[in-house]
């Protein structure tokens, strides 16, 4: 009895540590950094995860300059002055701790006196000021200095000066040993206020200086790329993956930013093999976050990076519940496809029917002569029509034997837009194939006949099938000869 329980329990504790270093795992490999790989490998020697943890945590480290391949502690070193403001304190820590963590890099804590490199940052700002007119007792206007001067000057009334408008720059570098590992330049600038509603701006230590962090080539955008050049691209990749980015808008200018970094970096990124490693991360977005905002988010990046491998991803959004992430899906699946739309069209299974007409409105332009003929057998009415159109105004003679045969199709609408198109390809294959059609009763598919007709022959004997065929068999031989 007593052993029978030992194996129970046992059983239970191995079950339990199964799915503790599942859910681990899990959370590792959604964080994707450093940090957590090591964390991830302190905490379990063994299990089926163990391999990918260390060849994850190696493409990390292979990936940093080899004088910072072992910073895992930093130190930061501020310098800071702000003209004739006082009291001024930006989160320079604050965004580097932000940023940094992507990289697998902690800051040295007040009771810890080892680090492995230093953040040195050194930043001068400047308030800005302009002169405002009066409006209201709440709103003054700003109004440029060659105004003030005009001799019209005394329809203003003036209320003073106002500090809001600021700039800062400077550097921020790593040091390893006191070796300069890297080094960047910031700055950022914003102009005074078209208007301001409150007097907030009322000294210089009222300046705007913190809108000054997050603009393109201000303190947070060159970090990010200063990270960058030590560490390697993934962790500025790892930015664009966090969800929690996209979630709160106040931190939608760090994805942006590390855009630009990307691009600064590496032009060629979106094609390279780093970015496309990001592909099933969006992917899993798409099938599983339920914030449509951050679906519309996962869509664009997937758009950014192209190719045939994201398509499957954006197809998945055609399926989606809200609207505005399926019409997202659609154009940008506009854009990510150039010219072959058999990829696409083997995948559409969606439900909703509409989607698929919608989409074939946007790449009708980008469909492909050998795309359009497979497209003509087609399960759905709808496609093969509008591929007969589409074929028609390409004009390739390859596509006329496909044409002719969808004249036997069962939708009367795809037989009279192939006959449209066989008459916009003049090929005089199709003469007699049309001139049968012309014993069809719907109306629409005799009217096109006729039409064909007289485009490939010059002749007009309306929708007169006896005529027609009496024609024909009489001028057949020689209409050939002359063709």
């Amino acid at each position: 009895m007593n052993r029978n329980l030992f194996i129970l329990l046992f059983i239970l504790f191995v079950s339990f540590s199964c799915s503790t270093e599942k859910k681990d795992w899990e959370k590792t490999e959604s964080e994707n950094t450093i940090l957590a790989y090591e964390n991830f490998l302190s905490k379990y020697s063994t299990g089926p995860h163990i391999e990918k943890a260390r060849l994850n945590l190696d493409y990390f480290n292979k990936k940093r300059k080899s004088e910072f391949k072992n910073v895992k502690i930093i130190e930061i070193s501020l310098e800071d002055s702000y003209g004739d403001a006082k009291d001024v304190n930006l989160p320079f820590e604050k965004i580097s701790k932000q940023i940094l963590k992507y990289a697998g890099i902690q800051f040295i804590k007040a009771n810890e006196q080892s680090y492995d490199a230093v953040l040195k940052i050194n930043a001068e700002g400047q308030p800005i000021s302009a002169e405002y007119e009066y409006k209201s007792a709440q709103r003054f206007d700003y109004r440029p200095e060659y105004e003030w001067l005009s001799p019209d000057k005394s329809k203003y009334v003036s209320a003073g000066h106002y500090f809001s408008g600021a700039s800062l720059s400077g550097t921020i570098s790593f040091e390893v040993s006191n070796i300069l590992i890297c080094q960047k330049s910031f700055y950022g600038s914003v102009k005074p206020k078209s208007t301001i509603i409150e007097r907030i701006y009322t000294s210089p230590s009222n300046a705007p200086f913190e809108e000054t962090l997050n603009l393109s080539g201000s303190f947070t955008a060159e970090i990010i790329e200063l990270m960058g050049e030590a560490c390697g691209l993934p962790p500025i990749l790892q930015i664009l993956r966090d969800e929690s980015l996209i979630l709160k808008d106040e931190n939608q200018y760090i994805r942006k930013l590390a855009e630009e970094s990307l691009y600064k970096l590496n032009p060629e990124w979106q094609t390279s093999e780093e970015n496309r490693k990001q592909i099933p991360d969006f992917i899993r977005i798409l099938k599983s976050n339920k914030d449509k905002k951050v679906k519309k988010v996962a869509i664009r990046l997937l758009e950014d990076i192209g190719g045939s491998q994201v398509i499957d991803g954006l197809l998945v959004s055609l399926e989606d519940d809200s609207f505005e992430v399926r019409m997202e899906a659609v154009r940008a699946l506009d854009n990510v496809i150039t010219s072959d739309f058999t990829h696409l069209i083997s995948n559409l299974r969606v439900k909703r029917e509409y989607l698929k007409k919608k989409s074939l409105e946007y790449f009708e332009k980008k469909l492909t002569t050998n795309t359009n003929m497979e497209l003509l057998k087609y399960k759905d009415q709808e496609i093969r029509s509008k591929a007969a159109i589409a074929l028609g105004r390409i004009k390739d003679v390859k596509s006329v034997n496909h044409l002719i045969e969808a004249l036997r199709d069962k939708d009367s609408r795809v037989i009279a837009n192939s006959i449209w198109a066989l008459g916009e390809i003049k090929d005089i294959r199709a003469i007699e194939p049309i001139i049968m059609t012309l014993k069809y009763k719907d109306h629409e598919v005799r009217w096109s006949a006729e039409e064909a007709l007289w485009k490939l022959t010059g002749e007009d004997f309306g929708e007169d099938y006896d005529n027609w065929k009496k024609w024909w068999e009489e001028n057949k031989k020689k209409f050939i000869k002359e063709k």
